[in-house]
């Protein structure tokens, strides 16, 4: 496997890769940072938690630090959690490696005034979502023209109806020459056609043409009467004793409802849903990396976007909607090679929903039962 120093990061950079644990780049950091430091148009697809982050990141800060225009490089999410974590990866990088440059973190749940305060420094790089982005264009606080590289991060997200309007403006607000990365752990036939669209002769780089779940991950499941569910929730936390989990539940309701059951028994649990406003989210968010909290209970808000480097469990009190939203919630923890367990409570009806994830997913469920207080294999 190649070095970091191969792929033209410097040796800086590459001490402070190693003292995080990254040794070795990905398949898809190989293939992507090579040509996203040439300037070419790239579509990069590989499964969650494989390094997609830092396969556009480190080659586009060696870039910004040979130049010095403002907003050369907009990074764009769907969700205000990816943004931050995006930020967060590369203002770490920056500050460890001594780089010179600045950044900025403009999402749509922001303090607007705020932003443009922040905007005065002339940030080389932003981070944020494309509606605020556009608006700030608008209101002449965001240079278009000096942007380089337009970086689409889950553009199966930002392609969708809701998002895709604000996405167009901005790539049409931007030169012609610009530079524009769209990555994502899948890509359906219609988001590549958009992707193909706005973009100059891409380059599709896909590290595997099916997402896969790190052979690090073990899969287990319970089946119970849905109203024994939490209870079964409840001891099995009690005898793990996890580091660190996310219970995933299907509704704003049901987080709050579990949430403060969990609490009320001792554990140190919060929610996280789509409704939270955006200092709620974050707050929580920073108990669970301090250790304030160890038990996050989430929508499917949370399978995305969210990164806890030492998250040892999921947990599934709803059963999700399909394989693909199973696999996003399973690739939260496993991260880096590390040991991961996906236990998933369900119906007997639910079993069905999960021989077809099993089979979707090329992974195997092993059935777990409670018996005398012991976790024991079902045969």
């Amino acid at each position: 496997m190649s070095s970091f120093l191969k792929l033209g990061c410097t040796e800086v950079v590459q001490q402070v890769l190693v003292k995080q644990g990254i040794i070795d780049p990905t398949e898809i950091q190989q293939q992507a940072i090579p040509l996203v430091a040439a300037g070419q148009d790239v579509i990069g697809q590989a499964p969650t938690g494989t390094g997609k982050t830092l396969a556009y990141v480190l080659p586009l800060l060696q870039k910004l630090q040979q130049g010095k225009l403002p907003n050369e490089v907009i990074i764009i999410a769907p969700t205000y959690e990816l943004a931050a974590q995006i930020h967060g990866v590369a203002s770490t990088l920056i500050k460890a490696a001594a780089l010179s440059i600045t950044t900025a973190l403009i999402v749509g749940s922001g303090n607007i005034a705020r932003q443009m305060d922040k905007l005065k420094s002339k940030p080389q790089l932003i981070v944020g979502s494309s509606g605020r982005i556009v608006e700030l264009i608008k209101k002449k606080k965001i240079h278009a023209p000096s942007m380089r590289t337009l970086v689409i991060d889950e553009a199966d997200r930002l392609f969708s109806d809701e998002q895709l309007t604000s996405v167009k403006e901005l790539v049409k607000s931007t030169l012609k020459d610009r530079q524009i990365l769209c990555f994502s752990a899948t890509f359906s036939v219609k988001t590549l056609n958009i992707a193909k669209e706005i973009m100059q002769n891409p380059v599709v780089v896909r590290t595997t043409t099916r997402p896969t779940i790190p052979s690090s991950v073990k899969h287990f499941y319970f089946i119970a009467e849905r109203r024994d569910k939490f209870e079964i929730l409840r001891k099995l936390i009690g005898l793990i004793q996890p580091q660190q989990a996310l219970v995933f539940v299907n509704s704003g309701e049901s987080m709050a409802d579990v949430t403060a059951k969990l609490c009320y028994h001792g554990f140190k649990a919060a929610g996280l849903h789509g409704g939270n406003g955006k200092q709620d989210r974050k707050q929580t968010v920073q108990d669970v990396l301090k250790g304030k909290t160890n038990i996050l209970v989430a929508s499917d808000i949370a399978a995305r976007g969210l990164d806890f480097p030492d998250l040892t469990h999921v947990f599934q009190l709803d059963f999700p909607e399909t394989p693909h939203a199973y696999l996003h919630r399973a690739g939260r923890t496993g991260r880096a090679g590390k040991v991961g367990v996906v236990i998933s409570i369900v119906t007997a009806r639910e079993v069905v929903e999960l021989h077809k994830a099993a089979s979707a997913l090329s992974v195997s469920f092993t059935e777990k039962k409670l018996l005398k207080g012991k976790i024991v294999d079902l045969h």
